[in-house]
């Protein structure tokens, strides 16, 4: 019983770190990137280290992550942007726009929890490789990157019925079903998988 407290005491930390390191918003790739490692070593490994893992790997991504985050952040507040805009609107060419404008949300859903997992399972693959090993695993298999997203959405939905505070471990959640996806169709990458992406920096 006192080690399953303990467990979940360090869960519990950990999505606070997650939290702190993601508030400056351009982060939050990398933060997101540090806790499905974690996540991974402990499914896959029963590592229950988690800060440990974290704090590793956030030092071990931010420099490559960092630009993509931001771009990432900015789209997305570009997408909120037009989408306020046109559902304020009533005419028919701005429902034509806004239906576009959601479908490239759901697009830039799917590339981003595609992206987080490969980049913590691939820790020294180049930026470049990663991106286009996501573009790859998201329209190759675009159902199951929609039926994951949904998912995500769903257990949000939930968390926040139950708590606005309980919203923040819809991270974890979300890198755990990434994380799922990307063993499950990333197998084209299968021979570029870094040993050292299961080893604790």
């Amino acid at each position: 019983m006192g080690a399953l407290l303990a467990r979940v005491a360090a869960l519990v930390l950990l999505h606070g770190a997650w939290v702190l390191c993601a508030v400056p918003v351009v982060t939050w790739l990398t933060a997101s990137t540090a806790m499905a490692h974690s996540l991974n070593r402990w499914v896959m490994y029963g590592d229950d280290r988690f800060l440990h893992n974290f704090g590793s790997q956030w030092r071990r991504h931010w420099r490559r992550t960092l630009p993509v985050g931001a771009i990432s952040a900015l789209v997305l507040v570009l997408l909120l942007a037009n989408l306020l805009f046109l559902m304020s609107r009533d005419s028919a060419p701005a429902v034509l726009l806004l239906m576009g404008t959601i479908g490239l949300m759901l697009v830039w859903a799917m590339l981003n929890i595609s992206l987080v997992p490969v980049l913590a399972l691939f820790p020294r693959l180049a930026i470049r490789s990663c991106l286009r090993e996501t573009f790859v695993m998201t329209f190759r298999h675009p159902f199951s990157t929609i039926a994951t997203v949904l998912g995500c959405i769903i257990a949000a939905a939930v968390l926040f019925q139950v708590s606005a505070a309980m919203l923040i471990f819809s991270a974890g959640i979300t890198g755990y079903l990434g994380l799922r996806l990307c063993h499950r169709n990333l197998s084209s990458a299968e021979p570029m998988r870094d040993p050292a992406a299961t080893e604790l920096g």
